[in-house]
């Protein structure tokens, strides 16, 4: 049974509730779900530059991916591929890409 203040950690849009961090990204945060639904609980302080550098770059190259998708740009995937930081490098990073749409062409539109 869960209380009607149950803590979770979800997915939400950042609107401040990591304060140095832009609005728009999705972070994963605790938050209270009640019935009026899930409200983040908001960090007080600002994030360390490093983790903050590490979350805008995750942040950057999802939000490139996406843009890629929609424009059927396979520069911005490309660089969105470069930028995620499992990859080692942009020869990999295209080489990964490639392959992406190859296996998935059914899913994906033609990227120019």
């Amino acid at each position: 049974m869960h209380d009607k203040n149950d803590r979770f950690m979800l997915i939400k849009a950042n609107k401040g509730s990591i304060p140095n961090l832009r609005d728009d990204a999705s972070v994963e945060v605790p938050c209270y779900v009640n019935a009026n639904g899930a409200e983040p609980i908001s960090l007080r302080n600002p994030i360390p530059d490093f983790h903050k550098g590490l979350m805008e770059a995750q942040v950057a190259s999802e939000k490139l991916l996406v843009d890629a998708f929609f424009e059927n740009s396979y520069y911005k995937a490309l660089q969105a591929f470069t930028l995620n930081q499992t990859v080692p490098n942009a020869d990999v990073a295209k080489k990964v890409l490639d392959e992406f749409i190859e296996v998935n062409e059914e899913y994906w539109p033609n990227l120019k």
